[in-house]
């Protein structure tokens, strides 16, 4: 157990920094996920084997365990859809690919999604407010909330809300229109946006140290 837990820490370890320190000193090109691995590849897998004094192979099979349970649950979640699920799982089950690309692309993917719900909210929250996405997330960069700069600005917070939910609403079947995500995705989504909404427009960034 102890021995499977070190593998499964440092295939994790191994995926969160793939994309700089593991892809630069590994290969001399950029590589697509799931693409087969470079032939320098293996000998630094090779090596962090014997560091953990476990066989290559062992690892090997830990990494593709491992990038075939994070496909999995972006399945499960409605983030990746079934065909290309299906494509992905028979490039690492074939060995054309260790499951390191899987996993670099599903956190990047997972980062992109959360930075373009912020940036919605954010040009949502603004527009109802009745100022710019630049001048709410300079308040905001400033220490200030959503609620704070609505109160300031004369607007009510549940206008704000309101026109949130709304938009929230509308991209999400888009979403749905669109063959992203079903109506059950949907609609937890929204439902985990109502839970958050108060969080959301409350919420105060550290104002930076002068």
């Amino acid at each position: 157990m102890k021995l499977k837990s070190a593998v499964l820490a440092l295939t994790a370890a191994i995926g969160v920094v793939g994309g700089a320190v593991w892809m630069s000193a590994t290969s001399t090109g950029a590589q697509e996920p799931g693409d087969a691995p470079a032939a320098n590849e293996t000998p630094f897998l090779d090596r962090v084997a014997e560091k953990l004094g476990i066989e290559p192979s062992v690892l090997q099979q830990a990494v593709r365990d491992a990038g075939l349970d994070a496909l999995d649950e972006a399945v499960a979640a409605g983030r990746i859809g079934d065909e290309r699920a299906a494509k992905m799982r028979e490039r690492i089950e074939s060995g054309e690919g260790l499951g390191l690309g899987t996993l670099k692309k599903i956190r990047e993917q997972r980062q992109e999604r959360k930075e373009h719900g912020r940036g919605a909210i954010i040009d949502s929250a603004a527009s109802a407010i009745g100022i710019t996405s630049d001048e709410l997330r300079t308040q905001l960069k400033a220490g200030a909330s959503i609620a704070d700069v609505a109160a300031a600005e004369g607007v009510s917070i549940d206008d704000v809300k309101t026109a949130l939910t709304a938009d929230a609403a509308t991209r999400a079947a888009d979403a749905v229109a669109a063959g992203k995500i079903d109506e059950a995705r949907a609609g937890k989504l929204l439902a985990t946006f109502a839970e958050r909404l108060d969080d959301i427009v409350n919420k105060k960034r550290a104002a930076p140290v002068k």
